[in-house]
């Protein structure tokens, strides 16, 4: 399945029933809109499932936000 932003924004409601990420902007830090480690723990391997990619630990730590979790599987799928 290739991953946009809807798939990243589909997957943070299912993972965060606190925050109310329509008032939340692609670029905010997922952390500080509350989310915790947990939520964004199931978060990421929602994501990796629905993209079909391996995100390594290392990079995890990168990824705080809708706009960087998007271009980073973007630059990890093979073109159509």
């Amino acid at each position: 399945m290739k991953i946009t932003e809807q798939v990243i924004r589909d997957s943070l409601k299912r993972n965060s029933g606190r925050v109310d990420f329509s008032k939340i902007a692609l670029k905010d830090s997922l952390r500080k809109a509350g989310m915790d480690s947990m939520e964004i723990s199931h978060l990421m391997l929602e994501i990796e499932e629905a993209g079909g990619v391996t995100i390594p630990d290392e990079d995890l730590d990168g990824l705080d936000s809708d706009k960087e979790i998007l271009a980073y599987l973007q630059s990890k799928q093979p073109p159509l």
